[in-house]
């Protein structure tokens, strides 16, 4: 038996899985797409990097919460996800620790010949990781220590210590907010791996509202790096970290200028190597505020713009001519109204937002749950819209959300198709931007930033 085989053989009770990616089973898209391919588990998973793993992860967990899950049990055509052994235990760092488990078993499910063992809900581990205790002594030290410091920190406006924070019907309670001159961050002191739901839940909190997400992990253990949970907070950004320990508090106290490591994880052979170097903080918040840009909330948020993407949620022509007059006017557009309705302007705007956000973004024969890529593929996939993809792509370029929508198997195929036909007539494209690139900069800020 090989060393890869012994590093699987407890693990791998799925031998293969439904790849829904492009499926049917994964999403109903009202585009023909091929039905659900039965692959083998190693074919999958055996040649990913660590940093591969955890974007296999992220993605899968987010499609799945979306009710489009990538990979199902192909006995009981349950969602399953790719789970992992210890990187001590199994000796490598990529896929061929990872296996594919059923979820947490719901109630009126039925039992599954090859779900030998179910996840634990988020709720479940913490409480058998901290006993029952919200926080244990290093991360009251930390928390305490890092705040009085934050309140002394040049350029630092105020610091705000578990103030609950609301976002439509969400809410977090971060450790600590610091409002800095270079930007709001939220501090996440985090000593024991992070559950993937608990990641992805922060970082969609805190983006939409122009708050940088920075974790703060025990600088002094920086094997725990190695760990599925940060593995997953980590890679998917650059590898970056930032830490806390008594030397930094040391060195803070003397300098009057508070300092965090910067951890570096990065991939080697089969172990991880941890780069270690104390940062002032207001480079810290700097680099976590660069981050937040590259991955910001998309849409402009300010009066007009806001206008009339509620004008155009709503269906009424009428609030639409109107928001687009005030535009038309802050940004002197030589294009009229009649020109927006000829040149379908509405359903343009709506499809990029979907594009951004995932959800509808113009009144529409799609109810309001409808999955994005149906949205999507009926906008790319319509000729008389063709004209706008070059804009819609350059609006999205960039933006990790958006890149996953676009690079849906059908909505690639479309797009691939309207691409080759519109080159063959570039005279209505042409028009298209030279009329309406001026209002998608101002609309969306990702075409602002590729610009």
């Amino acid at each position: 038996m090989s060393s890869s085989d012994l590093r699987r053989a407890r693990a791998r009770m799925l031998s293969t899985v439904l790849d829904c990616r492009g499926s049917l089973m994964g999403v109903t898209d009202g585009v023909s797409s091929a039905p659900a391919r039965t692959v083998a588990v190693d074919a999958v998973l055996d040649s990913l990097s660590a940093s591969q793993l955890a974007d296999l992860r992220r993605a899968n967990r987010t499609s799945t919460l979306a009710g489009r899950p990538h990979f199902r049990c192909p006995a009981c055509h349950e969602p399953v996800y790719p789970a992992v052994g210890s990187v001590a235990a199994s000796g490598v760092l990529g896929g061929e620790r990872a296996y594919f488990k059923h979820h947490a078993k719901q109630t009126g499910t039925p039992d599954c010949p090859l779900a030998r063992e179910r996840s634990t809900s988020v709720d479940a581990v913490d409480a058998h990781r901290f006993g029952g205790l919200q926080e244990g002594a290093w991360h009251a030290w930390a928390k305490q220590s890092l705040g009085e410091l934050c309140v002394a920190e040049p350029g630092v406006g105020a610091v705000f210590e578990e103030t609950r924070l609301s976002r439509s019907e969400a809410w977090r309670q971060p450790d600590l907010i610091v409002q800095h001159q270079l930007g709001t961050v939220a501090l996440e002191i985090q000593r024991a791996s992070p559950q993937l739901d608990v990641v992805l839940g922060r970082e969609g909190f805190y983006a939409p509202l122009g708050i940088g997400l920075m974790w703060i992990v025990d600088a002094e253990e920086p094997h725990r790096l190695e760990r599925q949970g940060f593995q997953d907070a980590i890679l998917p950004h650059g590898g970056v970290v930032h830490g806390w320990s008594p030397m930094a508090a040391r060195r803070s106290v003397t300098d009057r200028r508070l300092h965090l490591h910067r951890l570096t994880l990065a991939e080697r052979d089969d172990h991880f190597l941890v780069d270690d170097e104390l940062v002032p903080f207001s480079d810290a918040v700097a680099e976590v505020m660069k981050q937040l840009a590259r991955n910001s909330w998309p849409l402009a948020e300010d009066a007009s713009a806001r206008a009339f993407r509620m004008a155009l949620l709503s269906g009424d022509q009428d609030a639409q001519q109107a928001a687009f007059e005030r535009l038309r006017a802050e940004l002197r557009l030589a294009a009229t109204w009649d020109d927006a309705c000829d040149d379908r302007l509405s359903a343009a705007v709506g499809a990029t937002v979907t594009a951004l956000t995932g959800a509808k973004g113009i009144a529409s024969r799609f109810p309001a749950n409808a999955p994005a890529v149906a949205i999507i593929n009926n906008f790319v996939g319509t000729k008389s819209y063709r004209a706008w993809i070059p804009l819609l792509l350059q609006a999205c370029e960039g933006h990790a959300d958006a890149d996953a929508r676009l690079a849906h198997p059908s909505t690639a195929r479309l797009i691939s198709e309207a691409l080759s036909e519109a080159a063959t007539d570039l005279t209505h494209a042409v028009q298209v931007r030279q009329r309406w690139g001026t209002l998608f900069q101002r609309m969306f800020l990702a075409a602002r930033r590729n610009t």
